[in-house]
């Protein structure tokens, strides 16, 4: 069972303070929604900060206001567009017997024969998938093994993912998520000219 992350929160007044004062103060004004009437929040920035960072958008909150604790899920998490500041945030609560839809992060582990052998490297087409599963049972990542990536043949489908226990895929399981190509060629450089050493990022 996924272990919940507190935050402590406070109903918001929408007819009170304006947003902006109150993101001079330090909280961040936000939303409760579900299946019961929507609750204007607001809640401390340091602390909300800390909690995104561990929970991210699949990680249940505990979210403790002044009269009661619902779990939520973090969903619209809105940012200035420049400064990355909190602008705003949107809280799903969630009934942990019913199934939700969230995405989890593809995250490559390994090393693949093929690119330390130097004849290939690995082209990633999708970095996120979209699954369903109990709110307990959801995760934020899926690792994706590349040991077996040793041709430019190979390649890694959605029904070759490994999922956690609970966890479905809502996606086609022909759809391509990682595949094989040729290395690149490094342009010749011209005697006198500058040479770029930075070399081209490759997954392992």
């Amino acid at each position: 069972m996924a272990k919940k992350i507190p935050l402590q929160a406070e109903a918001r007044d929408v007819a009170g303070t304006k947003a902006k004062q109150l993101r001079r103060e330090g909280l961040i004004p936000g939303i409760v929604y579900g299946d019961t009437e929507p609750i204007s929040v607001q809640m401390d920035v340091l602390e909300l900060e800390r909690v995104l960072r561990k929970a991210g958008t699949a990680n249940l909150i505990e979210l403790a206001l002044p009269s009661e604790t619902k779990v939520v899920l973090a969903r619209d998490i809105q940012r200035h567009f420049t400064r990355r500041d909190l602008i705003h945030i949107d809280f799903y609560e969630v009934d942990l017997t019913k199934k939700v839809v969230s995405e989890a992060e593809l995250v490559w582990r390994g090393k693949a024969p093929l690119v330390t052998s130097g004849m290939g490297r690995l082209v990633p087409i999708r970095n996120k998938i979209q699954i369903e599963a109990l709110p307990e049972d959801l995760v934020n990542r899926i690792p994706v093994n590349v040991r077996g990536m040793d041709s430019l043949d190979s390649a890694i489908y959605v029904r070759d993912l490994k999922l956690p226990e609970g966890v479905i895929v809502l996606e086609d399981g022909d759809r391509l998520v990682l595949k094989c190509a040729p290395p690149i060629k490094r342009a010749t450089v011209d005697i006198g000219a500058e040479e770029d050493d930075e070399e081209d990022e490759e997954l392992e």
